[in-house]
């Protein structure tokens, strides 16, 4: 089998409560990614594009060991079953300070926000050129670059690394596949004056040096991706800002804020959950998937509704300025970590869209009881789509599920945060959608 493409996101590498932290879980995808694509013991994938869609390093709550540790492992174990030509790195919002330093490495501080459909290729054949210092970081956080197993197994096979932002896009048998994390059509981002405002009275970034930073237009005035990322790009930066050489207490608060209590505002409906196959793909190995489209073409998500209304259109003007087709097109997004599936037709002033929407999910544990939604996006050479969940649910460490072991990761509990952070959260949260 050869894959064109395929999409992996939200493994918050670095972190304790990330399934991939154990050497286990890693063996566990090898196994369950071969089993439910008919492939045998050694047996590999080639595949054309591994596009790696945002937060798979989380910069913002782990530090540099960590990080470095944590993905060189993570890429190994991709590159145990899979044999990608090209690897394509998307930032998330936790890690898009790496992006914001690529960028400024390269270009200074112009006005480069946003990147080809295909992105910017930064190692050609496994080997790159006088851009060493802008691209240095990336290639040490994701491959431990210069000395690390997984960055000798890249110039080893000659694979091709590069980097896009804020979306990745390309066409297969006529059909337009594009993929973003969806930093840009957060709750947190789209709504940030409120938001601002009242992390600012809660004190929740008293750590923070230096003004705020704030939109000043709404996101719907926004005509360009190009201007979106231009926008958005600071707030997001302060919001998830780097964690260096250190994790800092002040960081994990904001993190459960934004991450844990935000969604749930959200006023989440019991959304129905898909059994059967999706385009060929077996989910009897683990979890059912959740349906992101009601059947009266209702977007059920409060992400995909933002996504509707703030990067849709600009993302539609990103495919015309570059004659990508628009009217048939799978969009694939992680950040939300719930996961799903839907078929949505998109109406607009001049045309309509008819799309196949994934949302991959994520492999942190942050509730207590609950099987993250463990999703990987692929399609073949004759365009057929997989969506594949991977089950954890038998795997154990030392007699304790895994998943129980990830979530006992004190740093994430809602029960760490004192009694007056719990109560400034509140009132922010109050505030904010008063």
């Amino acid at each position: 089998m050869r894959l064109k493409l395929l999409a992996i996101s939200d493994t918050h590498v670095g972190e304790p409560n990330s399934l991939f932290f154990y050497p286990v879980a890693r063996a566990n995808l090898a196994a369950q990614f071969r089993e439910a694509m008919g492939l045998g013991v050694d047996e590999k994938i080639e595949v054309e594009d591994l596009v790696l869609l945002g937060d798979i390093m989380d910069r913002t709550l782990s530090s540099t060991t960590q990080i470095r540790e944590q993905t060189g492992a993570l890429m190994l174990s991709l590159d145990s079953f899979l044999k990608p030509q090209k690897i394509v790195y998307l930032p998330g919002n936790h890690d898009h300070t790496v992006w914001t330093r690529y960028r400024r490495a390269r270009y200074g501080s112009g006005s480069h926000y946003v990147t080809k459909p295909g992105g910017e290729l930064l190692v050609d054949d496994g080997d790159f050129g006088n851009d060493s210092a802008a691209i240095a970081e990336l290639l040490v956080l994701l491959f431990g670059y210069p000395n690390g197993a997984a960055w000798k197994r890249i110039a080893a096979n000659d694979y091709d690394v590069a980097i896009a932002n804020p979306v990745y896009a390309r066409v297969i048998n006529g059909r337009s596949y594009v993929l973003t994390h969806g930093t840009h059509f957060r709750l947190d981002v789209s709504s940030p004056f409120k938001l601002l405002r009242a992390l600012d009275e809660a004190k929740v970034l008293k750590s923070l040096d230096g003004p705020m930073p704030l939109l000043y237009r709404d996101l719907d005035e926004v005509g360009s991706l190009d201007e979106m990322e231009r926008v958005t790009a600071p707030l997001v930066d302060r919001l998830w800002a780097s964690a260096g050489s250190d994790t800092t207490p002040w960081r994990d608060d904001l993190w459960y804020f934004l991450t844990h209590v935000g969604p749930r505002l959200e006023h989440t409906r019991d959304t129905p959950w898909l059994s059967q196959k999706i385009h060929g793909a077996d989910l009897s190995t683990g979890e059912k998937i959740r349906l992101l489209v009601s059947s009266d073409n209702d977007l059920r998500s409060g992400s995909l509704k933002r996504w509707k209304k703030y990067f849709l259109l600009p993302m539609l003007s990103f495919l015309k300025r570059y004659s990508i087709p628009h009217d048939q097109i799978t969009f694939v997004y992680g950040d939300t970590h719930e996961g799903g599936f839907g078929r949505y037709v998109a109406e607009y002033p001049g045309g309509k869209s008819t799309l196949n929407i994934y949302n991959t999910g994520s492999w942190i544990v942050d509730k207590r009881g609950v099987h993250p939604a463990c999703h990987i996006f692929a399609v073949d050479e004759t365009g057929e789509e997989f969506f594949v969940d991977i089950s954890f649910r038998d795997v154990k460490i030392g007699g304790e599920p895994i998943v129980e072991k990830a979530f006992r990761d004190e740093e994430h509990l809602p029960s760490r945060l004192n009694d007056e952070v719990k109560h400034t959260i509140s009132e922010a949260i109050n505030k904010w959608f008063a």
